[in-house]
């Protein structure tokens, strides 16, 4: 009796384990497509207001580099999400400046001040996939995530050791990019990796998410890469000095405002506000 008792403590034992590996293996079970994309874009852009240090630098097939730094503002405001970039260095692109408006639905809106031509310029849909400076990045790309087209949650899929969800999205004009994959953390629901297929069907370019780093309780990258695996180069946006929960006027999220808004130190925590603006 006590032998039959030792086997099928074994046999449990050898159960359990293999309840154990399975369970591993798998992840729970995803919500349906459009919600896995809201809740990934809410992560990657959350509502509190946030700025950051970004250092860019976009490495070329022989290794040559070339090196910008930029502050970043974040924003939720009623008409929508809005990022504003900042170039400061180096001095022939000081001032030069990006915002993005992500409305809650329709395409994003992107609006670029060049300093040398005095004026702010929105952006085209065909110029939103422009390169921005010279990176590996276009407009478009910096959106992180595109709403015009169809996803597809494809299932999970083990990727560098991690079973993640695995969704696809077909853009309603395939004239840049014919077909994006993004795998997503299912505890954090933030991207790790995005694959872009050319107009061909051939694998273009990557992106990868990383250094993630609780910032006032938020989950945050700290290092995204966009690499041209066609040409063999790639871009790092590293971020730094992240603070959360900062008092940010609406002003300098006003295309209008931009040419004013390049000339004020908004990141620095004395300057919350510029005259006449609304926290």
């Amino acid at each position: 009796m006590l032998a039959k008792r030792g086997y099928m403590g074994q046999y449990l034992s050898l159960a359990g384990a293999g309840l154990l590996l399975l369970a591993s293996s798998t992840v729970a079970a995803p919500p349906d497509e459009q919600t896995l994309v809201q809740r990934m874009r809410d992560v990657l852009k959350p509502a509190r207001a946030s700025v950051r240090e970004v250092v860019i630098t976009m490495t070329d097939r022989n290794g040559e580099q070339t090196v910008w730094k930029a502050r970043e503002a974040r924003k939720e405001l009623p008409d929508g999400k809005r990022t504003l970039l900042v170039v400061l260095e180096p001095e022939d692109t000081k001032n030069n400046a990006l915002l993005i408006w992500d409305k809650p639905r329709g395409p994003s809106v992107e609006w670029w001040y060049p300093p040398a031509l005095r004026r702010v310029r929105e952006l085209m849909p065909i110029e939103s996939y422009q390169q921005f400076l010279d990176t590996d990045f276009t407009y478009a790309d910096l959106g992180f995530v595109d709403q015009q087209g169809a996803y597809r949650l494809l299932g999970d899929e083990q990727l560098n050791g991690a079973r993640l969800y695995k969704i696809e999205f077909v853009p309603d004009r395939k004239v840049f990019y014919s077909r994006i994959l993004t795998w997503i953390a299912p505890d954090t629901f933030l991207p790790v990796r995005r694959d872009y297929y050319d107009v061909a069907g051939q694998l273009w370019k990557r992106i990868t998410f990383s250094d993630v780093t609780v910032v006032d309780d938020v989950p945050t990258p700290l290092h995204i890469r966009m690499e041209d695996l066609q040409q063999g180069s790639h871009t790092d946006l590293v971020f730094r000095d992240v603070r959360y929960d900062v008092r940010l006027p609406d002003t300098i999220f006003d295309p209008q405002q931009l040419p004013q808004t390049v000339q004020v130190h908004w990141w620095e925590p004395s300057a919350t506000k510029l005259a006449g603006g609304n926290e």
